[in-house]
């Protein structure tokens, strides 16, 4: 999870127990449960197969909302490993966005 700013940022790490990783773990999830979803085959009235819709967790409306900023969140997260003026300022223009 977040291996891209270690090819960047050496010394970066992203601890597993922070909500930064758990939103990002689960949105990767998410696309999986979508991009590989198995829909329900009937023949006649006999499910064939019952497929496998991803379950919907109670706070996904909340999820869905902090997934519009994960972007800033990261980057906001990778500026305590990189000082530099470009990791800054890309943080600063993410910030804006919102």
């Amino acid at each position: 999870m977040a291996v891209l700013p270690t090819l960047f940022v050496k010394r970066y790490t992203l601890p597993k127990d922070c909500v930064l990783y758990q939103d990002l773990r689960r949105l990767q999830v998410r696309r999986n449960a979508i991009a590989h979803l198995k829909e329900e085959v009937t023949q006649g009235d006999e499910i064939v197969h019952p497929g496998d819709h991803p379950a919907v967790a109670d706070d996904e409306h909340r999820f869905m909302g902090r997934c519009r900023t994960l972007t800033a969140e990261l980057m906001r997260h990778v500026v305590t490993f990189d000082d530099s003026s470009a990791a800054h300022e890309l943080a600063f223009a993410l910030t804006l966005r919102r």
